[in-house]
């Protein structure tokens, strides 16, 4: 497996650019060199905003029954380790492996859900709603709630997982990109 790293000065769709490929091997006497056109591309995604409260959204919905998301039973996934973070539920296994400090999460019955919208940021211009945006999904996403995304031409229903940040984050990149 080869990873890219290409910088953009925009969000939306990026083609792969040709891509030189060069060796020394064995002694450094000679350099060999290739250019390589791969047909493909791929998206940017906004640059997230400033992070804030889920409970300062407008649409944010508590749930009023169950038990406020934390349980004591069913493991639910690991997040990212926060200050304040109790040691007795720190990842131990995952950080011998260096695979950083996570927290694991067990899980409850609430089923909080949010709406991120395009008409919650009328002060910012598009790519400052879409910065917004993307960071509220980030959020979402790492505190496994349901969240819903309505933008002027898309609209996805509240869902979680992985599969829901995918979609919320493609519909942010192409926004207010023509199809191909």
């Amino acid at each position: 497996m080869v990873k890219l790293y290409i910088t953009s000065e925009r969000r939306g769709r990026l083609p792969i650019p040709r891509i030189e490929v060069s060796s020394t091997y064995p002694l450094g006497l000679f350099h060999a060199w290739s250019y390589i056109e791969l047909q493909g591309e791929t998206l940017v995604y906004p640059a997230p905003g400033e992070k804030q409260p889920t409970a300062d959204l407008p649409s944010y919905q508590p749930s009023q029954q169950g038990d406020k998301g934390v349980g004591a039973d069913d493991f639910v996934g690991l997040r990212s380790y926060r200050d304040g973070d109790s040691p007795k539920q720190i990842d131990w296994k995952a950080h011998a492996r260096e695979q950083g400090l996570h927290t694991k999460q067990f899980g409850g019955d609430r089923a909080d859900s949010c709406w991120l919208e395009w008409d919650h940021y009328p002060h910012l211009d598009s790519e400052g709603r879409l910065s917004a945006l993307c960071r509220g999904v980030l959020d979402a996403v790492e505190q496994q709630q349901a969240f819903g995304l309505r933008l002027p031409d898309v609209t996805l229903k509240p869902a979680r997982g992985e599969q829901q940040r995918v979609k919320a984050l493609r519909a942010l990149a192409l926004f207010g990109e023509t199809a191909p």
